[in-house]
């Protein structure tokens, strides 16, 4: 079968799925394998179940009805991704970075759709699976759509344009994360770069936060660029406010200012939102509409969000954590709180041979702050010699621990990489 015959039945209800316990009578089964699954066990049970096509790579399928064999089912999905974004015309905004990637697309797809009917990635499907499957979920309605590229290793970025073809780009900031996979900061610039790579050959435009020195060393003198900073000589210049524990941001424009205190919390999020207003002043939103639409996003999934509990004030940031986010959490909780600060601190993954030497960082960072207690958890982390600091093997230790000695009147921090699964903890905060 051609691709043009398979997205022929894709059309007939747009729907296609990877996970058969989710199919609904309709889709298009899609029989992906991965270290520990292959959905090509489930191709013939998805027919059974409704599905209109199993799209499967195991030769020993063949002959079976509505069973179309493939020599690669990943590679067919992205290609039929590509094929239903080039039929739409959908214009694509991708983007990617060591920071801040989802809290960027969520506040890009408020302001956007202030003008344009837009699309964005949800949640976190980011990787080789989930942008060609948030592609398929574009229909003719959509004007513009963000999709958000996440990568451990180089060559992923890369791989990611050739089916989505992204019409402008933006890269968040250049920081240490994913070090397994990169090797080193500089590893980290090579792959996150891809994206602008891929633009600029075809000289389309990219968005660059000029604040960040390695992005501006590599690609200032560019003519593709659409740039953002707190300089006045970028595109789109800001100052940060600040309201209490919440970040805003002031502009001007037209001789006239305007002011957007948002939800978020954490200077670091002034860079996400002045990403969001160069991205904005590109498509010419008006100036109120995008002040209203930073004061009317929420954040959620667990990324700088401010929770008032019965007992305690909680930021919760625990989706993902690097040495980078750690230390600028760090220093936001002690500029936004004069005292009673308590933190709860989860390992950080995927830092390879630095990893001791990173924690051991943020463990002396944390304690510079003068907290009241830290709460360690994890196997990364070291014992600290110091009548602060707890050591917790796991999440459910460390509720364990908090029921029999309650926290209250506490500003509490709670951050760490999303498996160490610190969310757990708020029933008892």
């Amino acid at each position: 079968m051609s691709i043009e015959e398979l997205y022929k039945a894709f059309s007939k209800n747009n729907r296609v799925c990877t996970d058969s316990r989710k199919l609904q009578a309709g889709d298009i089964f899609f029989a992906l394998k991965g270290p520990n699954f292959d959905g090509n066990k489930f191709a013939i049970k998805a027919i059974e179940q409704g599905a209109i096509l199993s799209v499967a790579d195991d030769q020993s399928l063949k002959g079976e009805n509505d069973i179309i064999i493939v020599e690669d089912a990943l590679r067919t999905l992205q290609t039929l991704a590509l094929f239903h974004r080039k039929k739409l015309g959908t214009k694509i905004i991708a983007i990617t970075g060591s920071n801040g990637k989802t809290t960027t697309k969520e506040l890009l797809a408020g302001v956007l759709s202030k003008k344009f009917n837009t699309y964005a990635t949800k949640g976190n499907l980011n990787n080789h699976i989930g942008v060609p499957l948030s592609l398929l979920e574009l229909n003719s309605d959509n004007e513009l759509a963000v999709i958000e590229m996440g990568a451990n290793h180089a060559g992923e970025i890369a791989s990611y344009c050739e089916f989505t073809d992204p019409d402008l780009g933006l890269i968040t900031n250049i920081a240490a994360a994913h070090l397994e996979g990169f090797g080193d900061i500089n590893g980290v610039l090579k792959a996150k770069s891809e994206l602008f790579e891929y633009l600029n050959k075809r000289e389309r435009t990219f968005f660059l936060n000029s604040d960040d020195e390695r992005l501006k060393d590599k690609w200032a003198t560019n003519k593709n660029i659409c740039s953002f900073g707190t300089s006045n000589t970028n595109d789109s210049t800001a100052t940060l406010v600040v309201d209490g524990v919440f970040v805003g941001i002031e502009w001007t424009f037209d001789k006239k200012n305007y002011k957007a205190i948002s939800n978020l919390t954490g200077m670091y999020n002034f860079s996400n939102l002045l990403a969001s207003l160069c991205v904005a002043k590109y498509f010419e939103i008006d100036d109120e509409a995008i002040a209203d639409a930073f004061e009317e996003y929420k954040p959620s999934n667990m990324r700088s969000q401010v929770t008032m509990t019965k007992h305690n004030t909680v930021v919760m940031d625990a989706y993902n954590a690097n040495p980078s986010s750690m230390k600028v959490a760090l220093e936001n909780m002690q500029r936004s709180f004069a005292q009673n600060i308590v933190l709860i601190l989860g390992d950080m993954n995927e830092l390879g041979i630095l990893s001791d030497k990173f924690h051991n960082e943020i463990l002396e960072a944390a304690l510079a702050i003068d907290p009241q207690k830290i709460f360690l958890v994890g196997k990364r982390f070291k014992t600290a010699q110091n009548e602060k600091v707890l050591t917790m093997d796991n999440v459910d230790q460390l509720i364990e621990h908090i029921k029999q000695n309650k926290i209250s009147g506490s500003n509490i921090l709670v951050k760490g990489s999303r498996t160490v699964g610190l969310e757990g903890v708020m029933e008892v905060l």
